[in-house]
């Protein structure tokens, strides 16, 4: 991927971003207690997966999906051209 394909991708994951307020949870979902407001944060905005390098969190057994960033470019659609 060129630095151009990576801004496209970064600009339009922009785009259709969407803005939650922090959630309010002490529970204890994975090892890590610094990716446990990660999980809350993506359970309570609906979010359809978490991308993450961390491996606590993409070990976790947590009810949203994991993805490595490389998983998730790999699930955009092409630009067009």
């Amino acid at each position: 991927m060129t630095a151009n394909e990576a801004n496209e991708n970064v600009e339009g994951m922009v785009r259709i971003g969407i803005s939650v307020a922090d959630p309010l949870s002490d529970e204890r979902i994975t090892c890590d207690p610094d990716d446990d407001y990660l999980v809350a944060l993506a359970r309570a905005s609906g979010a359809d997966a978490l991308v993450s390098g961390d491996r606590d969190l993409l070990e976790a057994n947590v009810d949203v999906p994991v993805l490595r960033p490389i998983e998730l470019i790999d699930q955009l659609p092409s630009p067009p051209s």
